[in-house]
């Protein structure tokens, strides 16, 4: 995740005067991020990060130039929906018939790898998973990641 991100997210806290430490509430928190998600050039930075958090997971490499572009297109074309383009690159490298949890599971290990540079402990992967299965949109369960007290911590400083 390039700098561009963390300074992204510095800039919009300090010009709504937020107060960027991890004391901050995670409500407060999560209000920033979903304000955030209406900017155009955080919604595109959020979406490179998925897209190399997911080629990483799946691919075991970052994605080329060309991959990358092309899957941007494919997740601007689908609405932002990076379920599909979980399914999508898996089934590219092959991976044969994947169930929708299956894919959900691949999508969160690849948020928690990508924002959190961690993988996602066992209760915590279930429960990102449970809500994604149970209503909650990628957008959303990504907000919840970037209002965490851990992502937060990474861009206070």
């Amino acid at each position: 995740m390039g700098n561009n991100f963390g300074d992204l997210i510095r800039s919009q806290y300090n010009n709504a005067n937020v107060n960027i430490t991890p004391a901050v509430a995670a409500p407060a928190r999560l209000g920033m991020i979903h304000k955030l998600l209406s900017n155009h050039r955080f919604r595109d930075l959020l979406r490179v990060q998925v897209v190399e958090a997911l080629f990483e997971r799946i691919m075991g490499r970052a994605a080329t130039d060309e991959e990358q572009a092309a899957a941007l297109r494919f997740v601007a074309d689908h609405g932002g929906n990076f379920r599909e383009l979980t399914r999508h690159v898996l089934d590219s490298v092959g991976a044969g018939k994947v169930s929708a949890r299956d894919a959900l599971v691949v999508l969160v290990e690849a948020y928690y790898q990508g924002f959190l540079k961690r993988p996602a402990d066992a209760k915590r992967l279930d429960a990102h998973v449970f809500a994604l299965e149970h209503g909650r949109g990628d957008q959303g369960d990504l907000a919840v990641l970037a209002a965490s007290s851990e992502f937060f911590e990474r861009f206070s400083g």
